[in-house]
């Protein structure tokens, strides 16, 4: 069962979901496909996105990241 993160290390930036973006101060998660984004432009890989989301965020489908420090 998934748990909530316990401290402030517990999250986003510590989750194996997660991909740091600098360029928009956060990052993105890959826990699910990316959702179709609008049709807005006509180039197809802006229409499909990822989540973006804050490092020091936190959801119910965390994972901490072996690799995290």
């Amino acid at each position: 069962m998934n748990q909530a993160p316990t401290n402030n290390q517990d999250s986003c930036l510590t989750c194996m979901f997660f991909r740091p973006q600098e360029s928009i101060g956060g990052g993105i998660c890959h826990r699910f496909p990316p959702r179709f984004a609008g049709g807005d432009t006509s180039n197809e890989a802006h229409r499909w996105k990822f989540p973006v989301v804050y490092h020091h965020a936190w959801c119910g489908e965390y994972r901490r990241d072996s690799a995290a420090t």
